[in-house]
């Protein structure tokens, strides 16, 4: 894990938001205006070292922050009125900056080589105060904004971005236009819509999801040849299978009867108003308890194998240790306010300090030498790494305004703290299943 030749933090944060960059996003949004004896380079870096360094506790922190790199007391009442809907307008600019420049470029691997793309959509809920339930009421909430991220697989690098009301269902935010052909779209189980997943197929894009217990499919085929005394599948539901089946796989195809209103370019024909898509449902039974876990996608057979399609929705945990990542070390929803446009900066500037400490990690730790992505994320866990990094990161952020470089040593004090100790250890589940192996092999040969 050698320092590559010219990572120094405090350049890599010079590179990523240069203060031109800052100044004319600021005019053109009218966060800055005539008149105002007030910097937005040391606004954002405030900001983001407040929420970097895990000192984000409300705006108070973020004043202190800034007067700590100004260097020079400022008014609390006026420093709190730019938090407005100007200052939201700046921040979700930058956002947009850090997720399309920023954050390092990803890697997908072999088995992903038919798709364009693979993206992971899922969403979170930031519970808020009271005072702001009237225009942003939750769902089991009295008020509530929900995070909806689309981030590609193998990296989390986030795709889009969006914040709405914490009421608003999930299966709104699902893509399914031109924009997704050739892309595969893993969901979380709350986002099955067959309506919008027959438009996904319709535009030539692919989706992966589990398959909710309310919906009863009837099976129209079998993609797999049994040996033996066999059951026969088709013409059944596919939950009446999975009730009686020992098989290790389900893997079949089943018949979804959609409105050909929701499908452009395809009006009715003869007077008939639907047409049938094929989908597929996979299933995998888990040795352990006997039960399925059942896949809807319309990946084809010959693409990935049951046990690949499996796998493939694993990638999905990648945004859900995101979402822990943000309520853990950048403590997303835990500004008091009661203002939309301050919730708002919140929200925006976790986002940018997440996609600030990626490209740090990467541009610090040698993860081009790592052989796969498990012994990249071993160099340098992200929970580790977002820890490692708020020791030194106000200094860092210090350096990089004055276009100095960092103080020495400070990066390969953030190598070392983010490296996992335990990283050479096998794994507790691992070695426990080695001595349950042993112990059977001892006893049958006693």
């Amino acid at each position: 894990m050698a320092n590559p030749k010219g990572s120094d933090p405090a350049a890599v944060l010079q590179a990523a938001f240069p203060r031109e960059l800052i100044e004319t996003t600021a005019r053109e949004t009218g966060f800055v205006r005539r008149g105002r004896d007030f910097d937005p380079v040391t606004f954002f870096w405030a900001l983001i070292g407040s929420v970097l360094g895990h000192r984000s506790t409300g705006i108070a922190s973020v004043l202190r922050e800034y007067e700590r790199l100004k260097g020079a007391a400022i008014d609390r009442s006026s420093f709190y009125k730019h938090f407005d809907a100007e200052a939201v307008e700046f921040l979700r600019q930058l956002v947009n900056h850090a997720c399309t420049v920023v954050l390092p470029k990803t890697r997908v691997g072999e088995m992903l080589k038919h798709f364009t793309g693979v993206l992971l959509q899922d969403s979170t809920v930031i519970a808020l105060r009271k005072a702001l339930a009237e225009r942003w009421p939750g769902a089991g909430l009295p008020a509530a904004a929900k995070l909806n991220l689309i981030v590609h697989a193998n990296g989390g690098t986030a795709s889009s971005i969006e914040v709405a009301k914490g009421k608003r269902a999930e299966t709104k935010f699902t893509r399914c236009g031109k924009s997704c052909a050739g892309a595969l779209q893993i969901f979380d189980m709350g986002y099955q819509n067959l309506k919008k997943f027959a438009q996904i197929d319709h535009h030539g894009g692919f989706f992966l999801t589990r398959l909710k217990e309310s919906y009863h499919p009837v099976i129209a085929s079998s993609n797999l040849q049994c040996r033996g005394r066999a059951i026969d599948l088709v013409g059944r539901s596919v939950w009446d299978i999975v009730a009686v089946a020992q098989r290790a796989v389900l893997d079949v195809m089943i018949g979804v009867r959609v409105k050909r209103a929701g499908l452009p370019g395809r009006p009715p024909v003869d007077g008939h108003q639907t047409e049938v898509r094929r989908f597929r449902v996979v299933g995998l039974r888990n040795s352990d308890n006997g039960q399925y876990h059942l896949y809807l996608t319309n990946i084809p057979a010959d693409w990935l194998s049951a046990e690949q399609v499996g796998l493939c929705y694993s990638y999905r945990w990648e945004v859900e240790r995101l979402f822990a990542e943000f309520k853990g070390p950048y403590d997303l929803g835990s500004w008091p306010v009661q203002r939309d446009a301050s919730m708002l900066c919140h929200v925006y500037a976790v986002l940018i300090a997440w996609a600030t400490s990626r490209k740090l990690r990467a541009e610090l730790v040698d993860l081009v030498s790592q052989p796969d992505i498990l012994a990249e994320q071993l160099a340098a866990p992200f929970g580790r790494w977002a820890n490692a990094l708020q020791v030194h990161i106000g200094n860092i952020v210090e350096a990089a305004m004055a276009g100095k470089p960092a103080p020495p040593n400070a990066a390969d004090l953030i190598r070392v703290a983010a490296r996992d100790p335990n990283r050479g250890r096998v794994p507790l589940l691992a070695r426990t299943q080695r001595v349950a192996r042993n112990a059977r092999v001892m006893r049958n040969a006693a």
